[in-house]
């Protein structure tokens, strides 16, 4: 290996961990939308970082990267569902295209969305909260929550369900106050 190539090396290492530092928290974010599973949206995060390492001699310098790694993320996320298969699906492959068609517009108002969401989470009861953190943080499913709570599995999604719709209302009312509604 030449002097050259290594110093092509090294530059091309730093380039990249310097656009990968300052997009970073907006790719995640970007995923977040797609992949509403905690668990999973981060392993769809390391299967783009990966990737993005991977195919980082295909970008254009001086052209946007985060647009680029945003697309990245989007056929990740792609391959993700398909992989998952389509039956618990939260979002429709319609509303995927949506959101992954500007993910800097889609970024902004996600941001004020997880603000919203946490602010919203905290007020919830310490059951409550607990419930969904084992749902879509931990990602484990209604049916064995309702056999580690030892309730009734038609009781456990009721309770997701009634805990959903007062997450969802205030979420909208905190992004109606902000003027993202």
């Amino acid at each position: 290996m030449t002097q050259n190539s290594k110093l092509d090396d090294q530059s091309r290492t730093t380039e990249f961990m310097r656009l990968f530092t300052s997009y970073q928290r907006h790719v995640y974010s970007y995923i977040r939308a797609l992949v509403p599973n905690l668990v999973e949206a981060e392993e769809v995060l390391q299967q783009t970082n990966l990737l993005l390492w991977e195919k980082f001699d295909q970008f254009e310098p001086g052209s946007n990267f985060r647009a680029w790694a945003c697309k990245v993320a989007y056929l990740t996320v792609l391959k993700h569902r398909d992989r998952r298969g389509r039956g618990e699906l939260l979002f429709s492959d319609a509303f995927i295209d949506d959101v992954a068609s500007n993910p800097t517009e889609s970024n902004e108002y996600l941001d004020a969305r997880t603000r919203a969401v946490e602010h919203c989470r905290h007020k919830l009861g310490p059951a409550d909260r607990d419930l969904i953190d084992r749902r879509y943080r931990q990602g484990i499913k209604s049916g064995q929550i309702a056999d580690e709570l030892e309730r009734p599995a038609r009781s456990v999604y009721k309770s997701l369900w009634r805990i959903r719709r007062a997450l969802l209302d205030c979420v909208a009312r905190q992004l109606a106050k902000e003027g993202l509604a």
